[in-house]
């Protein structure tokens, strides 16, 4: 798994601004920002469906926070399983990113396409 997972993983706060996110995946080049609480924990996941679909469609304004758009399912695997299994998680959820841990932490993201 390690070879088709990425690990330029980037975490923003639910407090953060759109605006905010849009720079990381920009600078990062990235898809997606997982998005966590005051206190670490993971509340969502912010991707690029997100900004189109809720935010540009809908023409929210920039300042507001992510956390408020950020898709609230954020579907994670542990450490170890295969691609194939990845791949078929994803496909069943629909879902383009896998977010991949291990003990809680966050290690990288698989994605769609593997």
């Amino acid at each position: 798994m390690d070879k088709v997972m990425s690990k330029r993983v980037a975490t923003l706060q639910d407090w953060a601004s759109i605006n905010d996110a849009v720079r990381v995946l920009h600078r990062r080049r990235i898809g997606s920002v997982i998005v966590t609480t005051w206190d670490g924990f993971y509340q969502g996941i912010f991707t690029e469906r997100d900004l189109l679909s809720k935010v540009l469609v809908e023409d929210k304004l920039l300042d507001k926070r992510v956390g408020e758009y950020c898709s609230w399912f954020m579907l994670t695997a542990q450490s170890g399983i295969r691609a194939r299994g990845a791949a078929k998680l994803m496909f069943a959820n629909d879902i383009k990113r896998l977010p991949i841990t291990r003990m809680a932490e966050l290690l990288g993201s698989s994605q769609q396409g593997i």
